[in-house]
């Protein structure tokens, strides 16, 4: 019985897996999305620099 139960939970697993997986890459190739599709402008970084983040002198001695 315990090895049916491993072998059945593995199939269950392996097909929610394989559903998973491939429901979201379905669902990134018809809305054409992709998580890595932001190319690197320098070659030795692909860190960008931030913005918006500037705050006032006000914004400083409030948290102090």
């Amino acid at each position: 019985m315990e090895v049916l139960q491993r072998i059945l939970i593995t199939m269950v697993l392996a097909i929610l897996y394989v559903i998973g997986f491939g429901l979201t890459s379905l669902f990134l190739r018809i809305f054409k999305r992709s998580f890595f599709s932001e190319k690197c402008e320098v070659k030795n970084t692909c860190w960008r620099d931030a913005s918006g983040y500037e705050a006032g002198r006000d914004d400083h001695l409030r948290q102090a």
